[in-house]
């Protein structure tokens, strides 16, 4: 029965220590979740509103690869008013596909004299809470990467572009970082260090006793035995 019990305390102390090291390697999940966003047009404008970041758990981002990259953020009232005159790709979130999908938006006004608009530049509108670019760049680390972290409101939304006139650029991401913290690992650890370690004590103490008790049978089998045994060590004592 004893041994039973030591193979099964054995077994829970490996699942323990099992689940504590796959706390913080196999089962932590993704540190990000990246959608690639393909606008499927050359609009020189696209906009995605912040509801759709609350379409995915974690902490968004907009990364964006290219020597002009632009990203804004303001009320989706004015973005969308100064948009209006320019036709554009608006955004959204679809995390069943696990995708960004583009739908192409027509130019809804056009100027007083009856043509349409030309592209502008968004950089420098004082209508932006916030604007990055390229020469002001979020927290990206590689050459020509703006890396924008976006923690919006209901009615806000983001802005992206390049200069107006050339197309938004290609290489385009909405990013999710994941918190991977991992409360249980270390009480997973601990209790099957500890739990090994137990084992490992009543193991030895085990032995002892087994040890014990096969010496006093061998005593109560053949005294002559134990007797010689005894004399021997005394000897050796006397030796010494």
């Amino acid at each position: 029965m004893r041994y039973v019990l030591a193979i099964a305390a054995l077994v829970i102390s490996g699942v323990l220590l099992l689940l504590g090291i796959g706390q913080r390697t196999f089962l932590a999940g993704p540190a990000e979740i990246s959608y690639p966003v393909d606008t499927k047009s050359e609009t020189g404008y696209a906009v995605i509103d912040g509801k759709e970041f609350a379409n995915v758990p974690g902490q968004a981002n907009v990364v964006v690869r290219g020597s002009e990259a632009f990203v804004s953020t303001g009320t989706t009232r004015d973005v969308q008013g100064w948009l209006a005159p320019f036709p554009h790709a608006e955004l959204s979130v679809d995390p069943d596909k696990g995708k960004v999908l583009s739908a192409l938006v027509a130019a809804s006004s056009a100027a007083e004299d009856g043509e349409d608009m030309k592209p502008i530049d968004p950089r420098g509108s004082d209508l932006w809470l916030e604007a990055r670019s390229i020469k002001n760049q979020g927290s990206g680390t590689e050459k020509e990467t703006l890396r924008v972290p976006v923690a919006l409101a209901s009615d806000q939304s983001v802005l992206i572009a390049s200069n107006g006139v050339n197309p938004v650029p290609q290489d385009v991401s909405l990013v999710w970082v994941q918190d991977r913290t991992t409360p249980w690992a270390g009480p997973f650890l601990a209790a099957g260090a500890c739990s090994l370690s137990s084992e490992a004590c009543s193991t030895c103490l085990l032995s002892t006793t087994i040890a014990e008790v096969s010496a006093h049978a061998v005593a109560v089998a053949d005294p002559s035995r134990a007797f010689a045994t005894c004399s021997a060590n005394e000897a050796r004592k006397w030796v010494r």
